[in-house]
């Protein structure tokens, strides 16, 4: 998951600090946030939604201020830049404006911009948050009304717009604060207490503490009592259970006791506290110091200011009041519950007139759920949407049925419109949802912990159970449940702030995901915690990828092969430690050079030609290649070429993996000239069975010829005869010369020449090299091939050499493991589709399964090491599969020839063949 911008983590706290930033947001992010860095201009963090508004994938765009700004029309951006400068310059002239911005579909979208700079304390403007919203159809409404007459017109209305706002805004915020200290005062100097129906204190004010000289952990829990002066206590409580028996108050004047003895008088209203079935769960008193009159006057005062905040608060919350009598079926509102409806203050409404209002889909509801409250007659709180004008808007409705009779003859309530509030509930859920981030909030006197659906579906909790700490400490991952409940102890012992990573087992699943836990916990007056609450995050993914990254980062930088990254012009844009090893150039060298800086100068323009044509067209290209070091050096490597792709299919980057095998083509061409000394021995040896018997023929005939005509002083020898012998002698001869000219074209060959031969020649010319071999150690070569010539192009000297290694290993093994004189060497050929495949097998007994993988292996050997050198098999595998390319395999094989069943090893040579 990539790291949260900079920005949208400082906009995040400043939400949790600033009320007037949180209201700018609320009042204008229906098309998404931005927020500046005045600092640094250049980043400006845009959420996701304005991108998708104009139909781009936010991926693809980078929190700059340059990726909006060349989408606006030039001068809707000089418009902008002019307001921007003055509204830097005075905070109260207005950053808001429509622009023109180019669709990803190449139309225009009419976006409304609206910023607010946020200032130092010097004055300074160092950052600005602003929000967009899509105004194209109210545009395209516009023209299609005729009643759009041009955008600076459109723009100056919202410069008059804002600055109403903009005052109105002021006064709300100056309200809200009036209304908190307000608040606090009432606290601070009203005497209240609340008792239960056994007299016992259950809340009290500060005021109340403040002239009794208890604290409140003293009072709360104790009898009531406790601060009544001794000779009220009787009386007062008798007059209290008789006069409240039917709801009434009880208003009256007591005498107090103090916690240092003094006494003080009270002017108290006590009222009975009933619930829905209108039975009694205690009391609350309201009171008055009657100990010094102007103390009285002050809290008059300050109550009536504080009735005064309380109606303000009411007006900016849009909370409308209503009543409605069902006598006369009409509705009495409250000035804000007609702005509600956009109702003229001078009607008179009618219940069924009001429910016309109502969204047809939400209509029954609506009226089952207020018929079924009159019928029970009980309280009843919905939610529903009426049709405003052309627009729905959503409101939150309390009533409460007045009765007498048992009638309902009234309903009054409250009504509040929550368009916007629910607006944002539905982005923050949809945002948790995109996130996988979810909120909860743990009570620990009741032991209940509770939370959003997201953490449900994070944890696989089953959504209707209730859930408390252990149930939730139980789903952590046991090898990381102890941390987390010593740093959760931690944190309750420092009452701090908390911020943990750790694994979690989904119930359902019983996969292991990963969360990212913030927490913040709250407290009593006397300082204890009473719940810690925030969010779980499901970060699997995050996780997962940054532990990809780290293998990838591990291989990259340890690997001992040489690694470079382009970008998709040939750009280096990274190395690892053994490029520079092997190179000798160090990153900060070649960063930004073309890997051309590597050319030896060996290969020509047509090499390189093919290789990037073969990555244009597979994606990949493997071989070998002579590069030069820093040092000019040049030397051999092994080098594969990937192209990387993104996710429109272009290429974003190019991988070359690289390893120096300058020392391993020395070694192989020191065990080539070794394998070539051993293959001459070997032909050698072949020879001189060859030649033995033609030789011996001819000493004997020349010998014969020469005692005959010694012995035939008068010529008597008839001259046939002569010639005859002379006939032999010549033939031989030229056996023996045939015998060295194979032997010269064997050693002496062209070995990189790719030809056109007959594969069956071949075979033929490597049985006349190893036929007297064979037959000197009793051994039949059995020919399975067919008749059809087959025609192959490569280079048939160094198949020749490969393939000789082969008969000669088999040679060895039947003599070596076969005493008695069924010895035999099989050969066949089969063609598969554009293979073909020479099989080799003997009679051997076969290869042990411990030496099989070893056989290819330089220097292995079973042989004696007066016999053997290891050296033949593992050139026959080089030359079959880095020389010709082609394969080479070998496995035991059971089989059966002439009613008899043997055991051998098969080789398996594949060729490049087309037909």
């Amino acid at each position: 998951m990539p790291e949260e911008h900079y920005l949208k983590k400082e906009l995040d706290e400043n939400l949790k600090d600033n009320l007037s930033i949180f209201e700018f947001i609320q009042s204008g992010s229906l098309d998404g946030i931005w927020y500046w860095d005045l600092e640094k201009p250049e980043n400006q963090w845009m959420s996701e939604k304005f991108w998708r508004v104009l139909g781009y994938d936010p991926k693809t765009k980078k929190h700059l201020s340059s990726e909006w700004q060349k989408l606006v029309r030039k001068e809707d951006l000089d418009l902008a830049l002019e307001n921007f400068h003055k509204h830097i310059e005075d905070e109260t002239h207005p950053y808001d404006q429509i622009m023109r911005y180019r669709h990803a579909d190449g139309s225009t979208a009419w976006i409304r911009c609206r910023g607010m700079a946020i200032r130092d304390k010097n004055g300074k403007a160092i950052r600005m948050i602003g929000a967009h919203n899509d105004m194209t159809v109210f545009m395209d409404t516009l023209k299609k009304l005729g009643e759009y007459d041009g955008l600076e017109r459109l723009n100056k209305n919202l410069t008059k717009k804002y600055n109403k706002e903009h005052k109105q805004r002021l006064e709300v915020q100056k309200e809200n604060k009036d209304s908190e200290r307000y608040i606090k005062l009432i606290d601070k100097f009203i005497i209240t207490s609340t008792v239960d129906t056994k007299g016992n204190i259950v809340n009290v004010s500060s005021a109340f503490c403040k002239i009794s000289g208890y604290s409140k952990k003293e009072l709360l829990g104790n009898p009531h009592w406790k601060t009544l002066y001794p000779d009220e206590n009787i009386n007062s409580l008798k007059d209290l259970e008789e006069l409240t028996k039917n709801g009434k108050t009880w208003e009256g004047e007591i005498k107090n006791l103090k916690k240092d003895g003094t006494t003080y008088w009270v002017k108290s209203t006590i009222a009975p506290i009933l619930d829905d079935n209108k039975n009694l769960i205690g009391y609350s008193t309201l009171s008055s110091d009657i100990t010094d009159k102007n103390i009285i006057k002050q809290n008059n005062l300050e109550l009536k200011t504080i009735k005064e905040t309380l109606d303000n608060a009411v007006k900016i919350a849009k909370l409308g009041t209503w009543e409605w009598n069902l006598s006369k079926d009409l509705l009495k509102f409250s000035k804000i519950a007609y702005e509600i409806f956009g109702l003229d203050q001078s009607s008179s409404i009618a219940f069924d007139t009001l429910r016309n209002f109502v969204v047809k889909e939400d209509r029954k509801r609506y009226k089952r759920i207020i018929n079924r409250a009159l019928k029970k007659k009980i309280p009843f709180s919905f939610e529903y949407r009426i049709y405003r004008g052309f627009e729905i808007r959503k409101l939150w409705v309390i009533g409460n049925p007045i009765i007498e009779n048992k009638k309902v003859i009234r309903v009054s309530g409250v009504i509040q419109d929550i368009t916007e509030l629910k607006q944002v509930e539905e982005e923050l859920k949809e945002a948790q949802k995109i996130a996988r981030i979810g909120h909860y909030n743990y009570n620990l006197k009741e032991n209940i912990f509770t939370n959003s659906y997201i953490i449900d579906e994070i944890f696989g909790f089953d959504e209707k159970r209730e859930k408390n700490f252990k149930y939730w400490l139980y789903s952590v991952y046991e090898g990381d449940r102890k941390r987390v409940k010593k740093y959760l102890n931690k944190v309750y012992r420092a009452k701090e702030k908390f911020d943990t990573e750790y694994r979690v087992v989904d119930e359902k699943t019983k996969g292991i995901k990963w969360v990212h836990m913030l927490g913040e916990l709250s407290f009593d007056r006397d300082g204890n915690i009473t719940t810690f609450f925030g969010t779980i995050q499901d970060i699997t993914k995050r996780k997962e990828l940054e532990s990809n990254l780290l293998q990838a980062h591990n291989v990259f930088e340890n690997t001992h092969d040489g690694i470079l990254v382009t970008d998709e012009k040939g750009n280096i844009l990274n190395v690892n430690n053994s490029f520079e090893k092997i190179t000798g150039y160090k990153l900060q060298e070649v960063i930004g050079l073309n890997p051309s800086i590597l050319k030896s100068g060996v290969h020509d323009d047509n090499f390189y030609k093919d290789l990037w044509r073969e990555v244009r067209i597979n994606g990949y290209w493997s071989g070998e290649i002579h590069n030069k070091k820093k040092n000019g050096k040049i030397y051999q490597e092994l080098l594969t070429v990937n192209a990387i792709y993104d996710e429109n299919g272009n290429v974003g980057n190019y991988i070359g993996l690289f390893s120096d095998i300058t020392k391993q083509k020395k070694q192989d061409k020191l065990i080539l000239q070794q394998s070539r000394t051993a293959a001459i021995g070997e032909m050698l040896e072949n020879i001189a069975h060859q030649w033995r018997q033609p030789l011996s023929i001819i000493s004997t005939s020349a010998t014969g010829l020469k005692f005959l005509l010694e012995m035939d002083p008068e010529e008597k020898v008839p001259k046939n005869r002569v010639l005859n012998v002379l006939e032999d002698i010549n033939n031989y001869t030229q056996y023996l010369s045939n015998t060295i000219e194979d032997f010269r074209s064997f050693f002496k060959g062209d070995m990189t020449k790719i030809e056109r031969f007959n594969i069956k020649n071949t075979l033929e010319k490597i049985a006349n090299l190893t036929k007297d071999s064979f037959m000197h150690n009793f051994i039949t070569l059995v020919d399975e091939t067919s008749d059809e010539d087959i025609f192959i192009e490569n280079n048939e000297n160094i198949l020749t050499q490969a393939l000789i290694n082969i008969y000669n290993n088999a040679k060895d093994a039947l003599v070596e493991y076969v005493k008695e004189k069924d010895k035999y060497f099989f050969i066949s050929v089969e063609i598969k589709e554009d293979t073909l495949y020479l099989h080799f097998k003997d009679n051997a007994g076969g290869i042990s399964k411990n030496i099989m993988n070893q056989i290819f292996d330089p220097y292995f050997t079973t042989k004696h090491e007066s016999i053997g050198t290891g050296l033949g098999l593992y050139m026959t595998y080089q030359i079959i599969t880095k020389q010709i390319k082609g394969t080479i395999e070998v496995h035991n094989v059971n089989f059966e020839y002439k009613n008899k069943t043997y055991k051998g090893a098969e080789f398996i040579i594949g060729l490049p063949y087309e037909s």
